[in-house]
């Protein structure tokens, strides 16, 4: 994966260069600056997808007292990232002292099987874990999921409710059919009168979502694009594309990812963890 993403950011500046051969001459040494110039984005690509980013976002809730929560999302656990990448995320979590963790889906990558020992490391996070599934879990396995994760207790929120702190948190798993997320939130029996945090993979429906009195809507999927220039085409697709958005009092953060997917790459994103501070 990692000779991938290598090769696509060559081939893109082998494509830029030839095409513009074909208007202008450009010297043989200047070629050759131009194609070292793109190996070293790739390595610096390489590099920053080991970097974790902790973003801190503050936003007004009707609660009694605050509350801290931390979003980790899209960890693609699998063929690349395993065991010593949940050990490094458990310390990062606990330093932050998180009042309890939402996992909005994509845990598993699907490109290979995982056992419990590679999920060994969540057992040592210091606050209650809720998770709900992405398009990768279900790539997965997600009943296979769901047991890995249950086995070191983490609670499973899909299409469920449950009450935390004097808030609600509702967890709707991933569906390949769109247009759907009111139907779900009507069978999932919640108050719209209790702060709302609604987990939803897809940053997709938020003004359903907001028509049922959802507060705050945590999602992921999108990577922000992870690397250039699929940037620019995520965005077309999501107009969510990442960080938080506001509307009317309600807010939508799209994470863009505690991990990567396909090459182990990030260019124009970053890696994150994001503690949200909910203020009374």
């Amino acid at each position: 994966m990692t000779w991938l993403g290598i090769i696509l950011f060559l081939f893109w500046t082998t494509l830029i260069v030839d095409l513009l051969k074909i208007f202008i001459s450009i010297p043989l040494r200047v070629e050759g600056v131009v194609y070292l110039v793109a190996l070293f984005i790739g390595l610096f690509s390489i590099f920053n997808g080991t970097r974790i980013k902790i973003k801190c976002v503050e936003i007004p809730l009707e609660i009694p007292c605050g509350i801290t929560l931390v979003q980790l999302s899209d960890l693609h656990i699998g063929s690349i990232r395993g065991e010593s990448f949940l050990k490094t995320i458990k310390d990062k979590v606990n330093r932050l002292g998180a009042d309890a963790v939402l996992i909005t889906g994509d845990f598993a990558d699907g490109s290979s099987p995982i056992d419990k020992s590679a999920l060994k490391p969540l057992e040592g996070i210091n606050a209650p874990i809720f998770f709900v599934s992405g398009n990768h879990d279900t790539y997965a396995d997600r009943k296979k999921v769901y047991h890995l994760l249950e086995s070191v207790g983490v609670t499973i929120l899909d299409n469920k409710c449950i009450e935390f702190k004097g808030l609600q948190l509702v967890g709707v798993g991933y569906y390949m059919q769109r247009g759907i997320l009111g139907v779900i939130l009507e069978q999932i029996e919640f108050s719209k009168g209790l702060p709302t945090i609604l987990l939803h993979h897809l940053p997709t429906e938020w003004d359903t979502a907001r028509e049922w009195g959802v507060d705050i809507q945590l999602s992921g999927h999108t990577h922000a694009g992870q690397f250039y220039p699929f940037n620019l085409i995520v965005r077309w697709m999501f107009p969510y594309l990442s960080g938080l958005y506001e509307n009317s009092g309600s807010y939508l953060y799209v994470s863009a990812g505690t991990g990567t997917w396909g090459p182990p790459m990030r260019l124009g994103s970053s890696n994150e963890i994001v503690v949200f501070r909910l203020k009374p």
